[in-house]
Formats: structure tokens, C-alpha cells, sequence
């Protein structure tokens, strides 16, 4: 995975002008001026590519969007990252294509099956085997 790099303010400004201050996930208009209730809408700076699954911390692959649309995008970035792992460790278990056996667990035999050390004769009686 790449390191992350520390995104200053005028960068995030670029970015999101850059994007007509849209938010690229959800298609609405990111504003930075005071809301009503006089805060700031929370804006967050998003890898399109995700870098766990092979993206690169470049300008190109930067966007600037809402916190909330930033949230629902890297539930769905993580479980595709967990997705790519899974496949992975399946491949690693892999050998040559097929899985690798696995192991037979032991048990005891079953009272009175073949495997038993113990015999029943059909008058009741029980004796071991030779």
C-alpha cells in the first residue's frame, strides 16, 4: 500500500475547483460558504482509485467530496479491498490450480464397526478381535 501524503488547504481549493465544486459521487454542489446554521459543509479529499486496491496518491486520482458521500464510498472501497484479499489467500492455498487436501481429522472408531478392536457375537457376547 502507498503511504499517504499530507494534503494542504490550497490544494484542497485547486481540487475542488478543478471539479466546478461538485462532489464527484453524489453529483450535488459541494459549498464552502456558511450554511444556516453557520457552519462550513464538511468536505473531504477522496482517492477515485482506492489505494489499497492499487491506486496511486497523484492530483489526477484526488476529488474533493461531501463527509458523507467520503463515508459510503470507503465502506464499499474496504469491502472490496477485504474481497481482494479473501481471493488471495484462496490462490496462496491453492496448488497448481486445485486445493490442497485436507486433513482427515481422527476419531475413534464406532463401537461394533470393522474398525472397532471389539466384536459382537450374535448370542450377545463381545470378544476382541484377533
Amino acid at each position: 500500500m502507498t503511504a499517504r501524503r499530507t494534503i494542504t488547504a490550497g490544494q484542497r481549493r485547486d481540487i475542488l475547483a478543478a471539479q466546478a465544486n461538485i462532489c464527484p459521487l453524489c453529483g450535488e454542489v459541494i459549498n464552502l460558504a456558511r450554511a444556516k446554521n453557520g457552519e462550513a459543509e464538511p468536505l473531504e479529499v477522496d482517492h477515485g482509485h482506492a489505494l489499497g486496491l492499487g491506486g496511486t496518491d497523484t492530483r489526477d486520482n484526488l476529488f474533493a467530496v461531501h463527509k458523507a458521500c467520503h463515508a459510503k464510498k470507503t465502506k464499499a472501497d474496504r469491502r472490496a479491498m477485504a474481497k481482494v484479499a479473501r481471493a488471495e489467500r484462496r490462490a496462496a492455498d491453492t496448488d497448481e490450480g486445485r486445493q490442497k487436501p485436507r486433513r482427515k481429522i481422527a476419531s475413534r472408531p464406532l463401537g461394533g464397526s470393522r474398525n472397532s478392536s471389539l466384536k459382537k457375537k450374535l448370542n450377545g457376547a463381545v470378544e476382541r478381535r484377533p
